[in-house]
C-alpha cells in the first residue's frame, strides 16, 4: 500500500458502488491508498511531479485533463481530495465522461470550501471554492445524473440524532453542517445511458 491517508467515508462507498469484476480509475491517486481493493482491475494517475512519484503506486504519470485511455473502459472512477486542485476541472469531468462506460460511477471526494479557503490561504496555492450543491451542478452540466448524499457521515450515536437523520431534514441539516465546519463535499455520479 501506498503512503497517504485513507479516509474511512471514502472506503464506505467504494464498497458500496464497486462491483466485482469493475475496471477502476483514480484520478490524483498519490499513494495510491485504494489500490488494494481492486486487486489487478485499478489504475492509479497522477502528476510526475506529485510528491509521491517516486513511491512507485501510481499506474500511469499523465495529466487527468487529457486522459490516454479508449473511451468507455472504466465502471468507476473516482477522485479523492484532487478535482478542487485542478485548473481545468471542465476538461476532467469531460474526459470522465469519456472513459466511463454507459451507468459507470464517477465518485467526487473533495474539500468544502471553508477547508480550501484555508488550504489556499496557508499554502498560497490557488484552488477552487465549491458547495457540495455547486459541485453537484458543475458535474450534472457534464452529462452526468447527480446525487449529493449523506451516506458517507458517520452514524450519530445518540438515539434521537439517528432517528432525526432518517428524514429528509434531518439529512439536509447534516449536510449544510459539514458544509459550515469545514470537511467534505462528496458527489455520487452516474454516466446517464
Amino acid at each position: 500500500m501506498g503512503i497517504g491517508s485513507r479516509y474511512p467515508h471514502v472506503v464506505r462507498l467504494l464498497k458500496k458502488y464497486a462491483r466485482p469484476n469493475d475496471r477502476v480509475l483514480e484520478l490524483g491517486c498519490g499513494g495510491a491508498v485504494y489500490k488494494d481493493f481492486f486487486i489487478d482491475r485499478y489504475i492509479g494517475i497522477d502528476l510526475p511531479a506529485s510528491p509521491y512519484a517516486q513511491q512507485g503506486d501510481i499506474s500511469v504519470y499523465c495529466s487527468a485533463e487529457a486522459l490516454p485511455f479508449k473511451s468507455r473502459i472504466f465502471d468507476l472512477l473516482f477522485i479523492v481530495a484532487a478535482l478542487y486542485q485542478i485548473p481545468e476541472e471542465s476538461a476532467v469531468l469531460s474526459e470522465a465522461l469519456r472513459v466511463l462506460c454507459m451507468g459507470g460511477y464517477l465518485l467526487i471526494f473533495d474539500y468544502t470550501w471553508r477547508t480550501t479557503w484555508r488550504l489556499e490561504k496557508s499554502e498560497g496555492s490557488k484552488c477552487h471554492h465549491w458547495t457540495q450543491w455547486q459541485l453537484a451542478r458543475i458535474v450534472r452540466n457534464h452529462g452526468f445524473k447527480t446525487y449529493v448524499s449523506s451516506e458517507w457521515l458517520p452514524e450519530p450515536k445518540a438515539r434521537w440524532k439517528r432517528m432525526l437523520t432518517r428524514t429528509r431534514l434531518g439529512k439536509f441539516l447534516r449536510l449544510v453542517l459539514n458544509e459550515i465546519r469545514g470537511g467534505w463535499n462528496v458527489v455520487v455520479a452516474v454516466k446517464k445511458s
